[in-house]
């Protein structure tokens, strides 16, 4: 894998359910401060298994986008042990993270579904917007699928994940460049 400063934190309340941890507006608030104070672009994906952050940058900014969520989420009386931090400081951390999470979605179909079609809704959103981050993001799951093929996890919920780009290839606004390699990744994950 080649060294990115794509970086992630992906946070997660650790009661489970199955509704977003922040509100839409809450979000956008979260996304300003990010992005103003910090200067960088953020992507962040809201979806029923938590918030997703990615960004680029040289610095681990885990800290302070963990301490601007607690700020946030502050009338909620909400501390640091309501919430599973991951912190992923390079692309093969974000890969490893991805694929425990995919290995762990495939097991419970409806909250599968769900993610998938939350977060396809999500990046189509902010394509224009995050095109950079969408695309090593794109990049890194044509990794991930080609390996959880070859070790057939889960094949029902598997093909479901690819229907769903399929889907999303179809109806997004992406650039015909990157529907033409998003085709290429499923045509090749299907060869496996």
């Amino acid at each position: 894998m080649e060294i990115s400063l794509l970086k992630g934190v992906h946070i997660s309340s650790k009661t489970h359910k199955t509704s977003i941890l922040i509100a839409h507006n809450e979000v956008s608030t979260l996304l300003n401060l990010l992005e103003n104070t910090l200067q960088t672009k953020f992507l962040i994906l809201n979806t029923n298994l938590g918030l997703e952050i990615y960004y680029y940058s040289n610095k681990n900014l885990s800290s302070f986008i963990t301490n601007s969520l607690l700020l946030i989420t502050s009338k909620k009386k909400h501390d640091l042990n309501n919430y599973r931090i991951q912190s992923f400081t390079s692309e093969e951390k974000l890969f490893n993270g991805m694929q425990q999470s995919i290995k762990k979605l495939t097991s419970t179909p409806l909250s599968f579904r769900c993610y998938t079609q939350n977060l396809f809704k999500q990046l189509n959103d902010n394509y224009d917007s995050k095109k950079d981050i969408i695309e090593e993001l794109f990049f890194i799951w044509k990794q991930l699928l080609s390996t959880l093929c070859l070790t057939e996890i889960s094949t029902n919920n598997f093909n479901q994940f690819i229907n769903s780009i399929e889907e999303f290839k179809r109806t997004s606004k992406f650039d015909p460049i990157l529907k033409i390699l998003i085709t290429d990744a499923i045509n090749s994950i299907r060869q496996n």
